[in-house]
């Protein structure tokens, strides 16, 4: 499998909503990123191309607000798993992640 952007594996809490579910607002754990999508756990159930708002705290207190679509889900007997693509990013999104995956790695190093 050909991925256009590396993973990078981290552990970050996030908040998660969906707009139109009966769980709208739900808590994951972020277990990869990368600049084209991520990897998402958590208790909540979500399908197949449901759009997800992710929040991500930053070291400068802002959240990093990010929407992605649902392109693969696994569901386990409690928690499921969640593969996202990242979507209406832009330039200026696109430098954001970046910003935001080498801060994590570089806090992880230390």
């Amino acid at each position: 499998e050909r991925r256009k952007y590396s993973r990078n594996s981290v552990d970050i809490v996030l908040d998660i909503y969906a707009r139109g579910k009966v769980v709208s607002r739900a808590r994951g754990l972020m277990t990869d990123i990368s600049l084209g999508g991520a990897k998402i756990e958590t208790l909540a159930e979500f399908q197949k191309d449901d759009v997800l708002i992710v929040e991500l705290d930053r070291s400068d207190g802002k959240p990093l607000t990010l929407q992605g679509l649902i392109l693969h889900v696994l569901h386990g007997d409690r928690l499921s798993t969640y593969g996202i693509r990242f979507t209406k990013l832009g330039l200026f999104g696109r430098f954001k992640v970046q910003k935001f995956i080498k801060a994590t790695l570089a806090k992880r190093q230390r």
